[in-house]
């Protein structure tokens, strides 16, 4: 099933980290105009593909953009390795203009610090 027809929905958690602030790619400015749903620092959320949420308190905007690639290993398959998915988000903070960030479920590539908040990929799901 082709990654544009098929739905992926991540679990996200942003926390407030205590590390320095790490450095970002500029990327497309491109936040959706409407709330699309809202969210809160701490409580994980869920996006859907394409879906957009706001942690309004924060002003902080978070866009699930894209799969890059996904060659995990599919349910009820027993396989040697678990695999990984590589997903894209856009996050926009203070109204600047988006930053692209790509996360993986791998354990060493699943969060990112941006502008003082870790971004924590929790899943992603549904399974191949």
């Amino acid at each position: 099933m082709s990654h544009k027809t098929k739905f992926y929905t991540l679990l996200i958690c942003f926390l407030l980290a205590l590390s320095a602030c790490s450095s970002a790619l500029p990327g497309p400015a491109e936040m959706p105009p409407d709330k699309e749903g809202m969210a809160s620092l701490g409580t994980p959320f869920q996006l859907k593909f394409d879906e957009a949420i706001l942690l309004p308190e924060e002003n902080i905007w978070v866009r699930f953009a894209s799969v890059i690639s996904d060659n995990r290993c599919p349910k009820d398959v027993q396989c040697v390795q678990a695999g990984e998915a590589h997903i894209t988000l856009l996050v926009s903070v203070n109204d600047q203009n988006a930053i692209q960030i790509d996360l993986s479920t791998t354990l060493n590539q699943a969060s990112v610090v941006l502008e003082g908040y870790q971004i924590l990929l929790q899943a992603v799901e549904p399974l191949p």
